[in-house]
């Protein structure tokens, strides 16, 4: 049988597939699942961002498209918005499409994956895909690329300890796995310096009210009880609390220590230097290439998960430069 005829019966193979699968629901599919397009006769991975404006993207993208590009592969490119029903509808849209191959940054991933049924009919399409960042609580034995978060709130807790702060707030992403890995660095770095944990003087937000609540809850919390240090779930969250600071009329490092996370943003002119937590995102494109890739040529990845290590940079919104 010749590529394109082997092609064709790829093509009838999922349309039987996706009939038995879903039935009537397969009018959700788009039609062109059931014709040629002219991108099935490219080498294409699928890749799902919950978002692309976010600073990991870009990073994840330039290394990934590197290497992916080495064996001939393109990459197309969807943001689902930290949405679950997005994530759905790009998968069927990647199906219709015939991909050969899907890297996800999965939605809400701390909450359970409402669409179970399109990754279980990935696996009986043979279509590859590959987690990263995190994973959903019933994809745990899927291949996938995670960053330890864990270890780097750790660290940065532990900075602030070392230079004397022991009221450490921790700000943390409710709806997302890493927001919890977060949480238990920020809690071991506590318990190893004896300091008592206070659930308390912990902030969960939504992605929704990511930009308004904690900053609201650090007003309130500072009114009741004394707080010389915030570990901040991200640099852009850690920016915003530091300009809110600065015009109540604190002083950044001096009345409290504010940190970042993710290393990505640039102070303005007279703006505090943001100690952060740096993280391997090139490294995380390169791997996740040679994992899908891997897949697609029919091997088993050596490792089901790969754990990248992050670093801790310290600049002056926690030691005075």
């Amino acid at each position: 049988m010749d590529r394109k005829a082997a092609m064709e019966e790829t093509v009838r193979t999922k349309r039987t597939i996706l009939f038995r699968e879903f039935g009537a629901r397969l009018a959700s599919v788009p039609r062109t699942i059931f014709r040629k397009k002219g991108s099935m006769d490219e080498n294409t991975i699928g890749v799902i961002f919950s978002s692309v404006s976010e600073h990991a993207a870009p990073r994840i993208l330039n290394s990934l498209s590197s290497e992916v590009l080495k064996e001939g592969y393109s990459l197309l490119i969807r943001n689902a918005g930290n949405n679950q029903i997005k994530e759905e509808r790009i998968l069927k849209e990647f199906i219709a499409q015939n991909v050969n191959g899907i890297i996800i940054e999965p939605s809400k991933s701390e909450m359970l994956c409402h669409h179970m049924s399109m990754y279980r009919l990935l696996d009986r399409l043979g279509i590859p895909y590959v987690f990263i960042r995190s994973t959903y609580p019933q994809t745990v034995d899927s291949p996938k690329l995670l960053i330890d978060d864990s270890r780097g709130a750790y660290l940065v807790t532990r900075h602030l300890i070392a230079t004397g702060r022991k009221n450490i707030v921790g700000l943390f992403k409710a709806d997302d796995a890493d927001g919890y890995e977060r949480h238990k660095g920020y809690v071991q770095a506590l318990q190893e310096a004896g300091i008592a944990y206070d659930p308390e003087g912990v902030v969960w937000f939504h992605s929704e009210d990511r930009t308004k609540k904690p900053k609201i809850v650090i007003d309130q919390m500072m009114k009741n009880r004394r707080c010389d240090a915030i570990v901040c779930y991200s640099d852009r969250m850690a920016q915003d609390l530091i300009r809110h600071f600065q015009n109540s009329g604190l002083l950044v490092p001096g009345d409290i220590a504010v940190t970042g996370y993710g290393n990505y943003l640039k102070p303005e002119r007279g703006e505090v230097r943001l100690t952060s937590v740096d993280m391997p995102f090139d490294d995380m494109g390169t791997e996740a290439g040679k994992m899908i890739l891997s897949m697609i040529l029919g091997s088993t990845p050596g490792k089901k998960t790969v754990m990248l290590e992050p670093d801790l940079v310290i600049r002056g919104s926690s030691i005075a430069e």
